[in-house]
């Protein structure tokens, strides 16, 4: 969708050929499409710092690559400089959220 402020836009978004309709849960799908977002859309300004804020309990579902995928494509986000930040809540898998964060973990991990 682009960068917008139609949160009708925002919203069909999230919920379009995601894996949430059979209650699965893909984090990597998420970041990969943010970082569609973030380097197919127009840049308004490459000078400001790119971030993406994963709200999770840090499982992602295990036939959909598991930690492994999640930590995966959190490194091709950061290696794109974008900072990662990852707020776990409910009963949440530190170790994800850990490999998804960027660095230090102390200023990116809650």
């Amino acid at each position: 969708i682009g960068v917008t402020h139609q949160k009708y836009s925002v919203a069909a978004a999230i919920y379009a050929g995601t894996a949430a309709a059979s209650g699965q849960t893909s984090i990597s799908n998420g970041i990969d499409v943010a970082r569609q977002t973030f380097f197919n859309a127009p840049a308004r300004n490459d000078s400001h710092q790119r971030v993406i804020l994963i709200l999770s309990d840090g499982d992602q579902t295990q036939m959909l690559g598991g930690l492994e995928a999640a930590v995966a494509a959190a490194d091709r986000i950061k290696g794109d400089g974008v900072k990662l930040f990852a707020v776990g809540f409910g009963k949440v898998s530190i170790a994800t959220l850990k490999g998804m964060a960027s660095e230090p973990q102390s200023e990116y991990v809650y």
